[in-house]
């Protein structure tokens, strides 16, 4: 998990959004899209963790 973490985090700060960095720039991300998640809420993005929900 703590890639997914990093992947998010550089993501972010690339200029990227949250969406974008978690939809885009994460493996569970990538993998959740092509099972047709491609809808992204953030639900906690703190120093320490990264809560994401996928949804169609």
């Amino acid at each position: 998990m703590a890639d997914n973490f990093d992947s998010f985090k550089k993501a972010v700060r690339e200029g990227w959004t949250e969406e974008e960095a978690a939809r885009d720039h994460t493996f569970t991300g990538i993998m959740a899209g092509r099972a047709g998640f491609k809808n992204v809420t953030i639900i906690e993005n703190n120093e320490q963790r990264v809560v994401v929900e996928f949804y169609r």
